[in-house]
């Protein structure tokens, strides 16, 4: 273990910047934090350094290398500017975007790196930070729930995870390149 964000912050989300340092998004907590983490030290710090931003409903964190960006989701879509200063690591706020509906559950960079998936408790699709439009995932805009979202850049699959009971799955689904759907799901324990 590095470090603690808090007591009940429940990291959901989690993300390394260029310089090392750790971003997260904790949901209970309602906070991005930037970590800072000193690489060449032997043992973890006691206590590291940890600045935090406000986000409500905050659940996904990722870095835009392209960019050069910091984007992260919650009730809105977030963008910062990082400060690299890995002793004392400060995020910027540049703008807050407004999602199809408030609740951003998962976020995660296209292998291209032009869009960023979004999801939220009943939509999921497509952010096109270069143009600021929202676009409807083909297979998955109405399918309420998607928890996590991730897309292979050689084969273009595209797997993702939805709850079947609560907020939970034992199922992993996964779209191949032409839409068809298979799932694998793990039985007993």
């Amino acid at each position: 273990l590095y470090t603690n964000v808090g007591i009940n912050a429940n990291p959901h989300s989690i993300d390394i910047l260029p310089d090392g340092n750790i971003v997260t998004a904790s949901s209970f907590k309602n906070k991005v934090s930037v970590i800072s983490v000193d690489a060449t030290a032997s043992t973890f710090p006691e206590k590291p350094k940890i600045n935090e931003v406000d986000l409500n409903g905050a659940h996904g964190v990722v870095w835009d290398n392209h960019r050069k960006l910091l984007w992260a989701l919650g009730d809105k879509l977030n963008v910062y500017e990082y400060k690299g200063d890995t002793a004392d690591p400060q995020l910027s706020f540049i703008k807050s975007i407004d999602p199809p509906e408030a609740s951003g559950h998962d976020l995660y960079l296209t292998p291209d790196g032009k869009a960023l998936f979004v999801t939220t408790n009943g939509w999921a699709g497509f952010f096109n930070p270069d143009t600021g439009a929202f676009t409807e995932h083909p297979q998955l805009g109405k399918k309420g729930g998607v928890k996590a979202i991730s897309q292979n850049e050689t084969a273009g699959a595209t797997a993702y995870s939805q709850p079947v009971v609560e907020w939970w799955s034992p199922s992993v689904h996964v779209l191949d390149k032409a839409g068809t759907e298979t799932t694998k799901t793990k039985t007993g324990s």
